[in-house]
């Protein structure tokens, strides 16, 4: 069939964005506008998403949603703020989302230090088995890469192998229970006394052959 009809493109797109914040970067927001139109017009098939330009060999689907698009932000008033920036789709009068808390960075930043710990880890395992001990190592090193005050520490009734404080009085602010062929349900234990009696944070490495 033909695209759905340009008045239903620009309420999809208006609604999904809607539904998220009023602004998405456009790898976000184009599978969410596809799958929207395709659930209100069945007819609307992969075909029809798989078809491309003869001239020029570019995605007709694509393409179109862009030319929609301009003309949102041509509108008056603009449907879509003309100011977003480069891949990024917003509705006017929505302001830009501001910039990650802090929070949200050291999140960013321990996501990507636990995938570069466990690249080593696989690494090393092709050579030797990586030991509890190194594995708490690492975490210890990624903390104070973070300017974090790290440390094993002995709570009751468990001792903690490693916590990251933000500074030497601090209570502890994340904490870290690294299990290879130890006792799984102790691990998750002591986590779950942490949040309850610090207010901490928890994360749970495994590897190996826990239980």
């Amino acid at each position: 069939m033909a695209f759905p009809a340009e008045k239903e493109i620009r309420q999809a797109i208006k609604d999904e964005l809607q539904a998220i914040g009023g602004e998405a970067k456009l790898d976000v927001l184009l599978p969410k506008v596809t799958q929207h139109l395709r659930a209100h017009f069945p007819d609307f098939t992969h075909a029809d998403l798989q078809r491309k330009d003869p001239k020029t060999g570019l995605n007709s689907w694509n393409h179109h949603l862009h030319s929609v698009r301009s003309r949102m932000v041509k509108t008056q008033p603009p449907e879509l703020d003309p100011a977003a920036s480069r891949g990024v789709w917003r509705l006017s009068g929505i302001p830009p989302l501001p910039p990650p808390t802090e929070p949200d960075r050291l999140a960013e930043q321990i996501k990507g230090l636990l995938e570069k710990l466990v690249e080593l880890a696989k690494k090393k395992e092709e050579e030797l088995p990586v030991t509890h001990d190194e594995m708490v190592q690492k975490v210890k090193e990624m903390g104070e890469m973070l300017g974090k005050v790290t440390e094993p520490v002995l709570g009751v009734p468990y001792k903690h192998d490693c916590v990251w404080r933000d500074n030497p009085y601090a209570t502890p602010k994340l904490v870290w229970e690294v299990c290879d062929k130890g006792n799984l349900d102790k691990d998750i234990a002591s986590l779950i006394w942490t949040v309850k009696n610090w207010g901490a944070n928890g994360i749970l490495v495994t590897f190996g052959e826990s239980d």
